[in-house]
């Protein structure tokens, strides 16, 4: 009897720590996994920037692909400065650069060249979840009306994401719904990570 005794009590302690231990493990891979996805999400967002800069719209996954392989963003090479004296003088800067005071040259450069150098994100890789070897973010593009003055215009909007499924999918399944439970039940929640919205203008993650 003793012995059954002792060993229910080495079981109570073991499940006692086990509780303890797990969640705690769960938070630290799950930390660790959400760390490289904030990257690739951020940089996404990046990207999504640049190409609405010149398409003015975001771009679906294929297109955003193809737009950090083969794109071009442009920047304005400035040399001389517009002065006070000039707007003295009644020249505005575009003919302070007609008569050779001021120059302003646009500059093309390929998108792979300049942005995410470093980064270790590729046109290959820019979708892939980090640490997945099947699972992809998902990009969702859209627009929403917006008041300007007496008019109301369309403005472009998008999201990247990756649910807890898809990156947590391989942890203790009982932790991981609680998580996206808890995740659904705050406004605006969502059960995983994401940046961009498709109900507003921004350009953030949900960890930020």
């Amino acid at each position: 009897m003793k012995v059954l005794v002792g060993i229910a009590a080495l079981v109570m302690i073991y499940l006692t720590v086990m509780s303890i231990l797990t969640p705690v493990q769960f938070d630290k891979k799950q930390k660790e996994r959400e760390v490289l996805i904030q990257k690739q999400l951020k940089g996404i967002a990046t990207l999504q920037q640049a190409y609405e800069g010149i398409f003015g719209k975001y771009a679906d996954a294929a297109h955003l692909r193809w737009f950090f392989q083969e794109g071009r963003i442009y920047y304005i090479n400035a040399e001389g400065e517009y002065t006070d004296d000039m707007r003295d003088k009644g020249l505005s800067e575009r003919e302070a650069a007609r008569q050779g005071l001021l120059r302003r040259d646009t500059v093309w450069v390929p998108v792979i060249d300049t942005l995410l150098v470093g980064s270790g994100i590729t046109p290959d890789n820019l979708l892939d979840v980090p640490g997945s070897s099947d699972k992809k973010i998902t990009i969702e593009t859209g627009s929403i009306n917006q008041e300007v003055g007496n008019d109301t215009i369309a403005v472009p909007v998008y999201r990247a994401y990756v649910k807890f499924v898809d990156y947590l999918g391989d942890m203790d399944h009982v932790i991981l719904q609680q998580k996206i439970r808890a995740s659904e039940e705050r406004v605006k929640g969502f059960p995983g990570l994401v940046i961009g919205s498709l109900e507003e203008v921004k350009n953030t993650g949900n960890w930020e």
